[in-house]
């Protein structure tokens, strides 16, 4: 078993954002949790043999006929205490978390069709695009000091997503972009599976996932 990741990339103007700050805190507190991860948003993972790889592929892009796009508004900095980490807040997460809703109950669906063993997934129910966690504490605190009341607003559209495959040490192979090409409109419903809902920004469930 594996661990697969669908993540979304933003544009090249946030990504050099996020990586000047990425960088500007690498250079003055060193090492932290996802500092050399590029910048993006998570949107599900999960666990599987990677002999299903293409089928994996597949189902993703047979659920790509009711995506048409993800649309999505940063709108300035957040923090998590728990585990010390900073992060970019999506201002319409609700929005963004209802498409992912539905691309996800659809790939599910087409994997189950494909007869691929799904573990572990973990659903993304609030996006967000991470910076870095897991600081010592006099370091979070000044990182926090720094970003909490900086203004940050831009906004993107992305119409598709990649595929990465964990390979460890934070690192992820790339396997595949899928295009987004919505073809039919369905009405959302909560997937009945079981999986991790992520309530608010919780990193440590999405430590597999950066």
């Amino acid at each position: 078993m594996v661990t697969y990741k669908i993540q979304i990339y933003p544009s090249q103007s946030i990504t050099d954002y996020v990586r000047d700050r990425k960088a500007q805190i690498l250079d003055e507190f060193g090492q932290y949790k996802f500092y050399n991860s590029h910048p993006h948003v998570s949107l599900f993972s999960f666990q599987a043999d990677i002999s299903h790889e293409h089928l994996i592929t597949k189902a993703l892009k047979e659920a790509s006929v009711f995506v048409d796009s993800f649309d999505i508004s940063l709108n300035g900095f957040a923090y998590l205490k728990s585990n010390r980490a900073i992060y970019l807040k999506i201002g319409n997460g609700s929005q963004v978390a209802r498409i992912n809703q539905l691309f996800y109950q659809k790939f599910r669906e087409s994997a189950k069709s494909f007869g691929i063993r799904m573990v572990d997934p973990v659903f993304a129910k609030y996006p967000h695009m991470i910076i870095g966690s897991e600081f010592e504490q006099k370091a979070f605190l000044k990182v926090h000091q720094t970003f909490i009341d900086q203004k940050y607003r831009e906004t993107f559209a992305v119409d598709q997503v990649r595929l990465l495959r964990d390979i460890g040490n934070g690192k992820n192979d790339f396997v595949e972009t899928i295009s987004l090409t919505e073809k039919v409109a369905v009405s959302l419903k909560w997937p009945e599976e079981k999986v991790w809902m992520v309530n608010e920004p919780q990193m440590s469930l999405f430590s597999h996932v950066a």
